[in-house]
């Protein structure tokens, strides 16, 4: 309601920035504990731990080893999201000075602007093994039912250690969000126009 109401876009964008910050920082995380994890049951495996706390009226067979988690650069994902939340902070303060004295033909241009930037999100790959997902923030997860996975390609990648996908579906995400701050610098520029004050 409040969409089809305002005269102008109702989205703060630099709170979308800022959460897509904290979905960045939990993918890293992800990927450290189970790197973390990797190398402590490594250790554990040398050193027998394993053998020496069996019970030895029990049968049991040695603990299945770990995949080794490699680092993955998420150095393109880290300057698109930086991107991003400067670009949201350029669009969200443009629009707060001006948004009383655009003329409704460019309110109407920033609308059709903001769907332009949400459809950004969903690139034509998909998501692996189920290329119908096209959004790369938000999508059900693979094996959880309705819910959500957040950056759903480089999180699922992880979690499935599926290594090679992690970096690619990095460059995705981050090729998408990089397109997304376009849009949004554009609308910034559009805001600061001298017609964007046109008389109504």
């Amino acid at each position: 309601m409040r969409f089809a109401d305002n005269p102008v876009p109702p989205q703060r964008y630099a709170d979308f920035a800022d959460t897509v910050g904290n979905y960045l920082n939990e993918v890293k995380k992800l990927a450290d504990s189970k790197r973390d994890a990797a190398d402590l049951q490594a250790k554990m495996l040398a050193s027998n731990a394993y053998r020496l706390a069996d019970d030895p009226g029990k049968t049991s067979g040695p603990a299945t080893a770990l995949k080794p988690v490699p680092h993955f650069n998420f150095a393109p994902l880290e300057n698109a999201v930086d991107r991003l939340k400067r670009s949201a902070r350029s669009y969200d303060s443009a629009l707060a000075q001006r948004a009383s004295t655009l003329s409704p033909a460019l309110q109407s241009q920033l609308f059709a602007m903001t769907r332009e930037t949400e459809e950004t999100l969903a690139p034509a790959d998909g998501l692996p093994g189920r290329d119908w997902y096209k959004n790369i923030m938000y999508a059900p997860g693979a094996s959880t039912g309705y819910a959500a996975k957040t950056m759903p390609g480089v999180r699922e990648a992880i979690e499935d250690e599926r290594w090679d996908d992690v970096d690619r579906y990095v460059a995705i995400t981050a090729a998408a969000l990089q397109a997304y701050s376009d849009k949004l610098d554009a609308a910034t520029r559009l805001i600061g126009a001298p017609e964007a004050t046109a008389a109504r």
